[in-house]
């Protein structure tokens, strides 16, 4: 097939096929449908290999969106190994020092990071920051996107402390270099509150950060911003933690609602929220609701994003656990569950505990034994 322009000249604004094809995957990939987004996105690396070669820069580009759009599905292995081959065919192309493949490399910390598997996160982020570090200094932009991404994984792997502190040091660099009152400046002192929250624990003082935190954000940013919203979401989901479903639903109601208009109903983040409302109606007594919500929520799930996101693992999970609670799990369907996500996903990867820890207690009460004791 003849190239339709010089191979210089080739990109998405001067040929409409292509800037479909970008418009619609990127669509797709905000909306959280990350198997439409892959379609598009792996047409455009399709487009450009054939005419332009597989190593040109926009192939690549097109590549690292189509892993992208592999970890919202869940894909997580797929999407890690495609990330890799960006990153080593970036370092032969541009080098291992360009911003191309410094941020290839953050991609892939992310992708570990938000899909259970943070240790690892934590070793490919280091490396990155110690080489962002040394080749656009401790200030730049970029070197402190992977700090604030260090400091994400910290809290997800459950070294608290250390992500607070490293949310102090960023939000201190953020104010030298951004001053208080920038979004970036703003947004990182709501991690950082985040984090504090999680330190204090489950009380009304965890509580009092996050409700603070949301204040703050609100007359910074308004009450419609991706980060109020995600504010509300660590708001309401503090309230399940110290066992408050009425507060957790007066939260969560207009946040469906709201992040359904923003977002749209079948995001992940509206998911999440309806997940959650289900653990704030099994708080509160209204058990059978909650569990009646959640197969309704993972129907719709899996058909918006597939089987192995994270958002449809937490919901069965959740189910699994509610009627596990209520003696209504059989042994068989706890282990065939736990031998379902040990196919699904690594040894390493955070499912795997909640899981274990559900089969041991339907073997408890369904056998009487406890399979923990010596």
């Amino acid at each position: 097939m003849p190239f339709f322009k010089r191979r210089d000249e080739l990109s998405e604004r001067e040929d409409p096929v292509l800037g479909h094809h970008a418009v619609e995957g990127q669509r797709a990939l905000h909306e959280g449908d990350g198997e439409q987004a892959y379609e598009h996105f792996c047409t455009l690396v399709d487009l450009f290999t054939e005419r332009a070669g597989p190593t040109f820069e926009r192939t690549l580009v097109w590549k690292a969106f189509a892993a992208k759009a592999l970890a919202v599905q869940g894909r997580t292995d797929e999407a890690v190994a495609l990330q890799r081959q960006v990153i080593a065919e970036r370092t032969a192309t541009l080098g291992a020092e360009h911003p191309q493949t410094f941020s290839t490399r953050g991609q892939l910390g992310q992708t570990l990071a938000h899909n259970g598997r943070p240790d690892e996160a934590l070793q490919i982020q280091r490396a990155l920051l110690a080489d962002e570090t040394r080749v656009f200094g401790e200030h730049d932009p970029r070197t402190l996107t992977t700090l604030g991404n260090i400091a994400e994984a910290l809290l997800l792997s459950g070294q608290v402390d250390e992500a607070v502190t490293t949310y102090a040091a960023l939000h201190q660099s953020r104010v030298e270099v951004l001053g208080p009152d920038h979004p970036d400046t703003t947004r990182t002192a709501s991690n950082m509150a985040i984090a504090i929250a999680r330190q204090v624990g489950e009380g009304p003082d965890a509580l009092a950060v996050l409700a603070s935190n949301l204040e703050r954000l609100i007359d910074a940013e308004g009450h419609d911003s991706d980060a109020v919203l995600t504010a509300r979401g660590y708001l309401a989901e503090q309230y399940i933690r110290a066992g408050d479903g009425h507060a957790a639903l007066t939260v969560l109601g207009p946040l469906v609602e709201d992040r359904g208009d923003a977002l749209g109903p079948d995001h992940p983040d509206t998911l999440r929220s309806e997940r959650m409302t289900a653990e704030a109606l099994e708080l509160i007594g209204e058990v059978e609701r909650a569990i009646a919500t959640l197969e309704e929520l993972i129907g719709r799930t899996l058909l918006a994003l597939g089987p192995h996101h994270n958002e449809t693992i937490s919901a069965r999970v959740v189910h699994l656990r509610m009627r596990a609670d209520q003696g209504w799990v059989e042994v068989a369907e706890a282990e065939a569950f736990a031998a379902e996500m040990e196919a699904a996903f690594e040894p390493a990867h955070g499912i795997h505990p909640f899981v274990r820890l559900i089969v041991e207690q339907v073997i408890f009460e369904r056998e009487g034994e406890d399979p923990s004791a010596p």
